[in-house]
């Protein structure tokens, strides 16, 4: 198998050590460095609380399960 499929077939994130686009360092030393990763998380809560509420709206049978699982009353 050649390089190129290799690491398109089989590579990860972390194989990227550096990420240039336009001229913007968007990745260095394995790091995100234009994205402030505690503000993505509290925003990825939020829409994964929108889409469960949204699910439970759907159907309402489910919630009582899911609370008795995950221990919220």
């Amino acid at each position: 198998m050649d390089p190129l499929t290799s690491i398109a077939l089989y590579g990860t994130s972390d194989d990227i050590s550096t990420v240039i686009v336009d001229g913007n360092l968007l990745k260095h030393d394995k790091k995100l460095t234009t994205i402030n990763k505690r503000e993505a998380l509290i925003n990825a809560q939020g829409r994964v609380e929108e889409i469960i509420e949204r699910f439970f709206t759907n159907h309402p049978e489910q919630r009582k399960n899911w609370e008795k699982k995950t221990n919220r009353n």
